[in-house]
């Protein structure tokens, strides 16, 4: 018997069954054929035809990985051998949990973002009004960035009453 990742003893079996449903997990994960896994593994020196792939990820009268294969497997997926024994709700719990804080987090970066681009819409909105060549000068500014764009006239209007409907919003 060995132990599960909740500390309950387990049949060994287990960690071969694992195996696979982690090789069936994370070979759709990565949007993967059975035939393009079947390709990377013989790149990696361990040749594994696609159908032996197919039994492999059975659920029943599964095919019996050799420890070469496992460690091939590990190799082309890029992650450890030991994380291939883990129950596959594992590895999706971490990557729920990775994505969702990525995500989170991407939030608050566009959010901080928007409001330092408003900052500067407000600034360069109350610099056109304030002065009468800043227009001219932020056209050349628009023209060295952009080239000659047909809505460079409008651009200094547009920030002002940008500018002056942000000024209010605060």
């Amino acid at each position: 018997m060995a132990k599960n990742d909740g500390g309950r003893e387990r049949p060994l079996h287990e960690s071969e069954a694992n195996f696979a449903r982690r090789v069936e997990y994370e070979r759709k994960r990565r949007g993967w054929s059975q035939e393009r896994l079947a390709a990377l593994m013989k790149r990696a020196g361990v040749p594994v035809h696609q159908s032996a792939i197919s039994k492999i990820e059975r659920t029943t009268d599964r095919r019996a990985i050799s420890i070469d294969e496992g460690l091939a497997f590990a190799r082309v997926f890029g992650i450890p051998y030991a994380d291939m024994l883990r129950p596959v709700e594992a590895a999706m719990s971490e990557e729920i949990d990775r994505l969702w804080t990525g995500w989170w987090e991407m939030g608050a970066v566009i959010h901080d973002a928007r409001e330092k681009a408003a900052e500067m819409r407000i600034k360069l909105g109350e610099l056109l009004e304030a002065n009468e060549d800043a227009s001219d000068l932020l056209k050349e500014v628009i023209r060295k960035q952009e080239g000659d764009v047909p809505w460079i006239g409008e651009v200094p209007d547009y920030v002002v009453k940008e500018s002056r409907r942000l000024r209010e919003e605060q």
